[in-house]
Formats: structure tokens, C-alpha cells, sequence
């Protein structure tokens, strides 16, 4: 199985923990926003969103919204059920946030790395529970869940090792109860789990039930909210600008 590339080593827990560490030791006005860590410490701070540059680290606003809308579209789940979710990789919380507007009976738990990040989305967006954890392929979540998401989660969109993707969704999927599903979302870049598609099916096939489908435009969902039909859309406007898209895997314990 393939190591995973020395320009992509920056995502593992303890190297981003290092990260955050040198950004929680300068001066407030040192505070770099362009980075992920930077970015939650001013938010945290009280900068207004735009100031703190969160949206080019978090889903925000409507793109949230549209991006919830679409999940739940997706998962096929009744908006009335009762059930647990975790979002793993949550950052600041705003797509957790816009899920819980979706469920509002679920019991939604989220875990990011970033101790700003996790502080920030205690204090906006209660009385969903936020952790800080450091997730990889070895120590389980909180509890068992119904459904465990990950939405552009760097194990699985800054890498093309499938060592790395293969760990993260076997951990991830050792939370799921039984008959619950993992999803995750990932952009079709150069580094990223669609990469891997077939590999991964034939090495796991044998003990998960792995379904991919395509993600829709988020323009193309806000106005046409229709799954089949902003489906087929977004794949002739994406033939037709060269755009890659994105692919949402659906992953369910045989």
C-alpha cells in the first residue's frame, strides 16, 4: 500500500497539532488567517467572518445550507427521525450546524482537531456537543452512529495514499451501528480518495458495501433542488467548463 507523500505528511494528527501549537504562541496581531488554525483563533477572538477568512477554510452561510439540503437528499434520512450523527473534521461548525437545522431530533456530535475551532462552535452553536479529537484509523469516536460524515476531511482529500484512505475508513466505519452509513465527500483534485476508487472497492468489498455517486453543483441545487435533475446538470456543465467535480461515497458494514 502506498506511504503517504512527504508534501502531504502535514495533515497527520501530530504534525497539525504542531501547527497549531506555533499559531497559539504568536501575538494576536501575528495571528496568520490565511491558515486553518489562524483563522479559528480570530474567529474565536470575535473577528467578524470575513476578516477571520473562515470561508476559505469552512463551508459557510448558504453553501452550507445548499450543502446540508443536498445530504439529506442523498442519505435519504426523514428530517423527523431520531438518530445519532457525527461529523467528522467539523472545523468550526457551520455545516454541523446547518445538518442539525435538517435533523433537529438528532442526537449530532462533532470532532475537529482545532481546540479554537471546537471552542468556537460550543459557544455558536449549542446545544449541538462539539469534541476535540484528533481522528484517525485507530481510536474510536465518542459512541456508536447511525450516520458518520466527513466532508472534505484531509485524510481523504490531501492524499492519494491508500494506506491512509484505507485506515481512515475502516476506523470511521468500526463507529457506525449496525446499518448505518458513512459518507464522505471529496472534490475530484489531484490528491484525493477518488483516486483510489477501484482499489479501494477490491480490497473492501468483501466486508463494506461501498455506493458513489456523483455530488450536484451547489449553484445548480440552490435553484434546482431536485437530486436526479441537478445531477444530470451538473454533469453536462462540468463536461463542458472541464470542471472535475466532486463524488460523494456511500459506505455501509456488510
Amino acid at each position: 500500500m502506498s506511504k503517504i507523500e512527504s508534501d502531504s505528511e502535514w495533515i497527520l494528527p501530530n504534525n497539525l497539532k504542531a501547527v497549531e501549537g506555533r499559531e497559539k504562541n504568536k501575538g494576536i496581531s501575528e495571528v496568520d488567517v490565511k491558515s486553518d488554525f489562524g483563522s479559528y483563533r480570530m474567529l474565536l477572538a470575535g473577528a467578524k467572518t470575513e476578516d477571520s477568512l473562515i470561508g476559505q477554510h469552512n463551508c459557510i452561510g448558504i453553501r452550507a445550507q445548499v450543502y446540508s439540503q443536498i445530504l439529506v437528499a442523498t442519505v435519504k434520512i426523514p428530517s423527523t427521525r431520531s438518530f445519532a450523527l457525527a461529523d467528522v473534521g467539523c472545523g468550526a461548525g457551520f455545516v454541523t450546524a446547518a445538518i442539525h437545522e435538517r435533523y433537529p431530533k438528532a442526537q449530532i456530535h462533532g470532532f475537529d482537531i482545532a481546540e479554537d475551532a471546537i471552542a468556537y462552535a460550543n459557544k455558536a452553536f449549542a446545544p449541538i456537543e462539539f469534541f476535540v479529537q484528533p481522528i484517525n484509523g485507530n481510536e474510536p469516536l465518542k459512541q456508536k452512529y447511525d450516520l458518520v460524515h466527513a466532508m472534505e476531511f484531509y485524510p481523504f482529500t490531501r492524499t492519494n495514499s491508500l494506506e491512509i484512505h484505507l485506515s481512515y475508513i475502516n476506523g470511521l466505519a468500526n463507529s457506525l451501528r449496525p446499518g448505518g452509513t458513512l459518507v464522505i465527500t471529496a472534490a475530484n483534485t489531484e490528491k484525493c480518495i477518488n483516486n483510489n476508487l477501484s482499489e479501494i472497492q477490491n480490497q473492501l468489498s468483501s466486508t463494506l458495501d461501498i455506493q458513489i455517486v456523483q455530488q450536484p453543483s451547489y449553484q445548480i441545487f440552490r435553484y434546482i433542488p431536485v437530486l436526479p435533475l441537478a445531477n444530470m446538470l451538473t454533469a453536462i456543465v462540468n463536461k463542458i467548463l472541464g470542471r472535475p467535480g466532486s463524488r460523494i461515497w456511500l459506505i455501509k458494514n456488510k
